[in-house]
């Protein structure tokens, strides 16, 4: 290649990366270079990316509150589609404050039969009851034949509203009666 092809080259690169941005051209050089880490890098930022928009701080108090993901957040997530489940799977792990209600939220942008392991462990009657309640109801994007047994098995959880969630599902989504 020329000098003078090379700084044209250089020249149009410049021009690319001011035009895209440099994010957008790490993206689709992930895309080129395949998919091998690609998902756990986009899981792990896209996670921490959205949880820290809640986290705020006075002094050495730490504070989070609820930030549901964007419209944008949404779009990657859907970009991954089921790459992005076991990555998320093992966030599912972490007890980062609204991590669980995060990755249960993003599971259900996926739907299908993979997201059905990690939300019938979210369903699991030592955590906290709003992990629980967010789970049965993102169950709705899972398949029904792999959906109804779990929301079956929590129409008695011990918390009130997790148990009225799972009644609520079967009579009004599913058409299923709930015997008391």
């Amino acid at each position: 290649m020329s000098r003078s092809s090379r700084v044209a080259l250089a020249a149009f690169t410049c021009c690319l990366f001011a035009q895209i941005g440099v994010s957008s051209f790490a993206r689709a050089q992930s895309t080129v270079q395949g998919l091998s880490s690609a998902p756990d890098t986009a899981v792990a930022s896209l996670i921490d990316r959205i949880l820290t928009r809640s986290e705020t701080s006075q002094g050495t108090i730490r504070m989070s509150t609820w930030v549901p993901p964007t419209a944008e957040d949404i779009a990657e997530v859907k970009r991954l589609g089921t790459s992005a489940i076991p990555p998320l799977d093992r966030a599912f792990l972490v007890k980062r404050s609204f991590q669980r209600l995060l990755v249960i939220r993003l599971l259900s942008e996926i739907g299908g039969p993979e997201i059905v392991p990690t939300l019938k462990r979210a369903l699991d009657p030592t955590l906290p009851g709003t992990v629980r309640f967010a789970a049965l109801d993102e169950l709705t994007t899972a398949p029904d034949d792999l959906a109804l047994p779990l929301i079956r098995a929590n129409v008695n959880d011990r918390d009130p509203l997790v148990a009225k969630e799972a009644k609520d599902l079967l009579t009004n989504r599913y058409r299923v009666a709930v015997d008391q």
